[in-house]
């Protein structure tokens, strides 16, 4: 199951959709959900994750989880955060893990 905004969707789901500052994702224990966060940005939401859109920028903000960050083209200013670290990203692919006791892995 994902759920977008309070909507639950289906785990297959494939959503043409621009997600909006506040918009809040989450994916069920058997579920991944694959975003397009800005031109040249993607994220994989892994199961049992919840992200979170911030700010005019758009910028995704990890709440519990697992990600996967795929950058093809650098976006300017553009963060990833969690709820104990902010990285600036300069155009790569990364994993980003945190858990309630906000703690913060890169890889």
């Amino acid at each position: 199951m994902i759920s977008v905004a309070g909507k639950e969707l289906p785990s297959e789901t494939v959503l043409p959709l621009e997600l909006a500052p506040g918009t809040l994702v989450q994916t069920g224990a058997n579920a991944r959900a694959r975003l397009r966060l800005d031109e040249g940005v993607e994220a994989t939401l892994s199961s049992a994750s919840e992200l979170v859109i911030t700010g005019e920028k758009k910028e995704p903000e990890l709440l519990n989880g697992r990600a996967r960050f795929q950058i093809q083209k650098r976006p300017a200013g553009f963060n990833v955060r969690t709820r104990s670290a902010v990285m600036g990203v300069r155009g790569t692919e990364f994993v980003v893990e945190t858990g309630s006791e906000q703690q913060t892995a890169v890889c």
